[in-house]
């Protein structure tokens, strides 16, 4: 399945599953926390929030290549801002909140429909380009579900 397959489709599926009392498997963050932070990410992609650059281009280019070329897993409990701590939540309740990350999905998707040649700034990994975008948050997402118990079989 391709990313964007993924995104336009299993994708709320996964969204459907999770609960607000869905414990992670490890982390400090809710599942409330998790579908405000998937919409973060998905805003900042879709060029409607600037997210300033967390490192220096040279560390940008390493994080993007061992990323996207060497295909590195996400390590658990990363915490690229290194706070330790949960953002204040800014929806009422998780339906606002799975709500608000399935339009910024759409958002996201719209944008490179109109703007094929954007590349939104990543925080860690520099400006991503439309498929890079779309590999990230297929395994950004796939990487939190299983933070909260989704398998790994429905992932793939």
């Amino acid at each position: 399945m391709s990313n964007q397959s993924f995104l336009l489709s299993e994708f709320d599926e996964l969204v459907a599953k999770i609960k607000e009392d869905t414990p992670a498997q490890w982390g400090i963050m809710t599942a409330h926390h998790l579908m405000e932070h998937l919409s973060l990410l998905f805003a900042i992609s879709n060029g409607k929030l600037d997210a300033p650059s967390m490192y220096p281009p040279e560390k940008q280019a390493k994080a993007n290549a061992n990323f996207f070329d060497k295909k590195y897993p996400f390590p658990r409990n990363f915490d690229p801002a290194k706070t330790g701590k949960l953002q204040p939540l800014r929806t009422e309740n998780m339906e606002e909140a799975k709500a608000s990350l399935l339009m910024t999905r759409d958002k996201f998707l719209q944008y490179f429909g109109e703007n094929t040649d954007a590349t939104p700034m990543h925080p860690v990994m520099g400006p991503l380009d439309k498929e890079k975008w779309e590999e990230f948050h297929r395994r950004h997402i796939s990487y939190h579900f299983e933070q909260f118990g989704l398998s790994k079989e429905l992932l793939s």
